[in-house]
């Protein structure tokens, strides 16, 4: 096992309050999650990756309250938050309200994948994206050759939509590689 797998998966247990967004870390801990249930206007989208993923054939004992506010950040767009018997996404009002369906799926299913799967922003065999976005241009693995898109939806930013329209079914598969059903 690699040396950075080993530490990641160390900060993984030692940090079980570390958030993880689609974005960037913030370091804001929650004590208690914050909402209760699903909110309505994501109940087809968690419905849709439950049902992706027993066909990959994971399901899922426990359940990840959702909820929206307004995240007052340039940068983060959604968050997932991991507490000691429970986990929760919460993601920006603003951000939904003004995105398409291409670009909700792409959020919701990445944050659905951290809160359902454990997994953080990686791709392939568990191998961390960096986290500045103008990196991967000279990088030579994390993104498909031809077009330049990242290889997954774990990316830490919000994927394109050409990305998303051009990948989703490997995206859609590969969501679920390396889960470690909640």
């Amino acid at each position: 096992m690699r040396l950075s797998s080993i530490l990641l998966r160390l900060v993984f247990i030692g940090l079980l309050m570390y958030s993880c967004v689609s974005t960037k870390t913030v370091d804001r801990v929650k004590k208690a999650p914050e909402y209760v249930g699903v909110d309505p206007r994501v109940l087809r989208f968690v419905k849709e990756y439950k049902e992706l993923a027993k066909v990959k054939g994971i399901y899922f004992q426990k359940e990840v309250t959702i909820g929206f506010k307004k995240i007052n950040s340039e940068t983060i767009v959604g968050e997932t938050t991991y507490g000691s018997g429970w986990r929760e996404i919460e993601l920006d009002t603003n951000y939904w309200e003004n995105s398409n369906d291409i670009e909700k799926y792409g959020l919701i299913f990445h944050e659905l994948t951290h809160a359902y799967c454990g997994r953080l922003h990686t791709y392939g065999d568990n191998i961390d994206y960096k986290e500045s976005n103008e990196e991967h241009k000279s990088l030579e693995t994390g993104y498909y050759k031809e077009d330049g898109c990242p290889l997954s939806i774990l990316f830490p930013y919000v994927l394109k939509n050409s990305c998303i329209k051009t990948h989703y079914k490997d995206y859609f598969s590969e969501m679920f590689d390396n889960c470690k059903p909640y």
